[in-house]
């Protein structure tokens, strides 16, 4: 398994970036590849991902969740993937949010057709946009 670990300001409370994580629908606005998120109870989705040509049908689990300081996630099918999304106030109008995500590299690359190495540089280069626009999403909501 690699693991992944990045982070970014948001000039919002946690409780504004909490809120904006638990609006599945709004997946596809700032998740490169995510197409549709169709919630299944409190816990679980169905995600379709579109990544270098290949469709794929996730079905996703919140495994753990602190209300406005962590949540944690995994997708129960090919591609195997994981991770934890946890919130650090800074103050009461700035929150540091962490992403961590486990994933297995050449299993990724065997769903989406990815080759070689260049995989690990291209799912780097994914979080931190897909950040970048959550982050763009989650402060224009709060103007």
């Amino acid at each position: 398994m690699t693991t992944l670990q990045e982070s970014i300001e948001l000039n919002v409370p946690a409780e504004a970036v909490w809120a904006q994580l638990h609006k599945m629908d709004s997946y596809p606005q700032f998740i490169e590849g995510v197409q549709s998120v169709k919630k299944r109870g409190s816990d679980q989705a169905a995600v379709q991902i579109k990544a270098n040509g290949h469709s794929q049908k996730c079905d996703t689990e919140i495994v753990d969740g602190r209300r406005n300081e962590q949540m944690s996630f995994r997708i129960k099918n090919a591609p195997h993937m994981g991770g934890t999304i946890e919130l650090r106030p800074m103050d009461d109008r700035h929150t540091m949010i962490q992403v961590r995500l486990e994933y297995d590299p050449q299993e990724l690359s065997d769903t989406f057709g990815l080759n070689g190495t260049a995989h690990n540089t291209a799912v780097k280069q994914t979080v931190k946009h897909n950040m970048e626009k959550f982050k763009m999403l989650v402060e224009r909501g709060r103007s």
